[in-house]
């Protein structure tokens, strides 16, 4: 009897609970719900974001330092406006083969950018230090091998591939006129390299230290070869200059211990210092009919060379210019007047029995058999 009591109780109550409810329900316009939280209401005074709907990220993009393509398959650029069109700044893609867009946002790509595919560089690291965090990004241009730039180009940057140790092969269409600054350096796969007929300017550095580069022609435009562009470039064999060629810039060929001769055309009228310094293959030397200077050091420790002819033009030989030439023997002067030198230093270390070799009837470099810097003085044969 107690439990049916009980029972009757609770069932009371339960129904009483449910009455009330029902009622407040009502009072809110609602029934049988909560009062609800407005939703654009929020304790900081914030709206709200529902729960149930996705975030909205269609308007946010990340800060850049230059646009970036939107098209996928330019999304590996990035780039900004140059003159009437495009340069672009960098290369994200990860591709072995690389083929440069004609255009981008229907402009023409004028330019590759100063390190646009370099790697390795202070420069670099920082851009890549505050815009990611991934740290292989570093090195994400050492793996392109052939890159193909469209006839819109017409400008390399400084360092443009700098590093770039896996580059073999690069298409340059005739349309660029500027190498710039150090563009291919360090480019240890580069193996060989046409340049344009349209090209004017080879800068500094350009090539220095492509270590597999075996041969290269320089095109009829180009008026200087400037300072360190083939330094320690250890595997060049072959160079080819134009007659539009000037000077030999400073270290220009340092070390190219793999180049057996050089022939400098004739509008060549300046070497300047160490231009072939430590250049020990090489042994044949035909020196321009216009020069007038060589700077010191220009031909220290080249230790093959056996003959060199000196044209009548040459108004000085600096300090250590054939130094340490230890097999050079025969040193022909073209001039009845001997070209001032820096005494005995310039032929310093060459052949103990080497010989300068003047033009028949001179007497200003003293009597056959005598000595003038250090040369025993030889008579060239009437001819």
């Amino acid at each position: 009897m107690k439990a049916i009591s009980i029972f009757l109780t609770a069932a009371f109550l339960l129904l009483f609970i449910s009455s009330c409810a029902d009622n407040i329900g009502e009072e809110n316009g609602q029934a049988g719900a909560l009062p609800q939280i407005p939703q654009n209401s929020h304790q900081d005074g914030l709206p709200e974001t529902p729960q149930d709907t996705p975030l909205d990220m269609s308007g946010f993009a990340p800060p850049s330092l230059s646009n970036t393509p939107a098209s996928s398959d330019r999304a590996e650029y990035e780039y900004e406006e140059y003159l009437d069109g495009i340069v672009i700044t960098q290369y994200n893609g990860k591709s072995l083969i690389v083929r440069v867009p004609a255009e981008i946002d229907g402009m023409p790509v004028r330019k590759i950018g100063d390190e646009a595919f370099a790697t390795g560089s202070f420069k670099r690291f920082l851009e890549v230090y505050h815009r990611v965090s991934d740290a292989a990004l570093f090195n994400r241009s050492t793996s392109v091998e052939e890159v193909y730039l469209p006839d819109t180009v017409t400008e390399i940057g400084r360092y443009a591939f700098e590093r770039c140790s896996s580059l073999a092969y690069i298409d340059i269409p005739e349309s660029v006129t500027v190498i710039g600054e150090g563009a291919f350096s360090s480019c240890t796969g580069l193996e060989t390299i046409e340049l344009p007929s349209s090209l004017t300017t080879l800068g500094n550095n350009a090539f220095a230290k492509c270590e597999s580069l075996s041969s290269i022609v320089i095109p009829y435009g180009v008026q200087e070869i400037e300072y360190n562009t083939f330094f320690e470039c250890r595997g060049l064999r072959s160079v080819t200059l134009p007659d539009s060629i000037t000077s030999i810039g400073s270290y220009a060929f340092k070390n190219c211990i793999s180049l057996s001769s050089i022939n400098l055309p004739d509008s060549v009228i300046m070497i300047e210092e160490e231009a072939f310094i430590d250049c020990s293959g090489l042994n044949d030397i035909i020196l321009s009919s216009n020069l007038t200077t060589l700077q010191s050091d220009a031909f220290r420790r080249c230790a093959n060379i056996v003959r060199i002819t000196i044209p009548s033009s040459v108004m000085q030989i600096s300090n250590g210019v054939f130094a340490n030439c230890s097999k050079l023997q025969f040193i022909e002067f073209e001039s009845q007047t001997p070209p001032p030198t820096t005494r005995d230093s310039a032929f310093a270390g060459i052949h103990r029995l080497a010989e300068a070799i003047v033009p028949h009837g001179s007497t200003e470099y003293g009597e056959p058999g005598s000595r003038w810097n250090g040369l025993t003085v030889t008579i060239k044969d009437a001819d």
